[in-house]
């Protein structure tokens, strides 16, 4: 399993990073929207969708509502619809906390699942395909948001990991994810006030220079809520009975599985740059 991860991880994270880099906005846009379409039918699954056409068509609803926010909203990091992504994570925050109240075993589950999946994978299509032009309008290099905003995640991840390993004794939320301890969130916003200090001395980005403490917010509530995200994941799953969203990358399980965090922090992160930008 974890030679497969490894395998898994060497060859997707260059292509993913020459995607982010090489190609145009309009071929990323539709890149991204091609993966969340993938999130989209593992997300059906959560929801309990038991046939093909069933989740065919949540898959349909998910990419017209990505068209619809390509023809009237676009990348746009400050758009009303990040902000109202925002607030649906800090609602998720308490769902999580009071879980397993939260979702009532009854037939209107797969139609809240539903509604939920949208408010976590159409702002992402915003979000990430805003912060892949973000900087280009302040004189920067097209991509750098974004990489940036998976590096936050990835040290906070590896972070989390570690420190949680070595002091994790008091359970952050043991009904959703009995794994996850106070100690591994000190140890994700450690590792996120490390990139923090890594983008401010080394990458060529002046916002962050002449504002350090308005990132480095930004950075820490991004951490923050990306363990939301995967909480909130991981609750549905709990209630689906899944172990993994699915089998798509190996070793890894689906693709709702390695973004999870990434549904709620790059919401928080787009729309904090574009405070930051004004």
């Amino acid at each position: 399993m974890l030679k497969q991860r490894i395998l898994a991880a060497l060859v997707l994270l260059p292509l993913l990073l020459l995607a982010v880099f090489m190609l145009p906005s309009i071929g990323w846009q539709i890149l991204l929207a091609v993966i969340l379409l993938q999130g989209a039918w593992e997300w059906s699954a959560i929801m309990q969708l038991q046939t093909p056409p069933q989740r065919l068509a949540y898959v349909g609803l998910i990419g017209l509502l990505i068209l619809g926010c390509a023809v009237f909203v676009g990348p746009d990091i400050s758009s009303p619809i990040l902000l109202a992504a925002v607030v649906f994570w800090l609602a998720a925050t308490v769902w999580v906390a009071v879980y397993p109240a939260g979702l009532p075993a009854d037939r209107r589950l797969p139609l809240r699942a539903g509604a939920v999946g949208v408010a976590i994978i159409v702002p992402l299509w915003i979000a990430g395909s805003g912060l892949q032009i973000a900087g280009t309008v302040t004189g920067s290099y097209t991509g750098w948001w974004l990489v940036i905003m998976l590096m936050l995640i990835f040290a906070a991840d590896t972070g989390a990991y570690a420190l949680g390993r070595l002091f994790g004794k008091t359970k952050l939320a043991p009904r959703v994810s009995p794994g996850k301890t106070w100690e591994g969130v000190a140890g994700a916003l450690l590792g996120a006030a490390l990139v923090v200090a890594f983008v401010w001395a080394l990458v060529p980005l002046q916002v962050v220079r002449s504002n350090p403490l308005g990132f480095l917010l930004i950075a820490l509530l991004t951490v923050s809520f990306s363990i939301v995200g995967d909480l909130t994941e991981s609750m549905f799953k709990r209630h689906s009975k899944l172990k993994d969203s699915g089998t798509i990358i190996p070793g890894h399980g689906g693709l709702m599985d390695r973004i999870d965090s990434i549904t709620a922090a790059a919401p928080v992160f787009a729309y904090g740059l574009s405070r930051l930008l004004v």
